[in-house]
């Protein structure tokens, strides 16, 4: 953009309220993100169908051997589906309201989803990590634990 541009653009932005002015912005913001929310969208899609299909796999099917990891899958799956129906939307939503977004209860909504999804996530791969470990660096502190809780139960 040249100066004498900036210069027009600037003078344009000037001769409207504030509300004009946002709104203006706000088509700017969203027609530039287009794209980033068209595949945003299609990761939406994509993802509710995937962790379904996830559901549908590991939460019929009865005879894994290693049902924790039956377990961490699913956890994991379901977790990415509420990342998938409420963070994708909300994001796709502040591209198109950036500017005016005006609703503070669904801001927060969304920040509480973005640190539920990536603490709950982290937290699983954590617990997958060790069981993992457990199970092939020390299988018989493994056996003797899995034997100890199968005892409790």
């Amino acid at each position: 953009m040249t100066h004498n541009e900036s210069r027009a653009n600037d003078s344009m932005l000037s001769s409207f309220n504030n509300s004009d002015r946002l709104d203006l912005l706000n088509a700017r913001y969203a027609s530039t993100l287009l794209p980033l929310t068209l595949v945003l969208g299609l990761f939406g899609i994509v993802g509710i169908a995937g962790n379904v299909l996830v559901f549908v796999v590991y939460g019929c099917e009865k005879q894994f051997k290693d049902q924790k990891f039956r377990y961490y899958v699913s956890f994991l799956a379901l977790i990415d589906l509420v990342t998938c129906m409420t963070l994708i939307p909300a994001e796709m939503l502040k591209h198109q309201e950036y500017f005016n977004f005006t609703g503070s209860v669904w801001c927060k909504a969304k920040c509480f989803f973005n640190v539920f999804a990536a603490a709950a996530a982290s937290y699983c791969l954590v617990l997958v990590a060790i069981d993992r470990y457990m199970l092939t660096c020390r299988p018989v502190v493994f056996c003797k634990v899995r034997s100890i809780s199968h005892g409790l139960a």
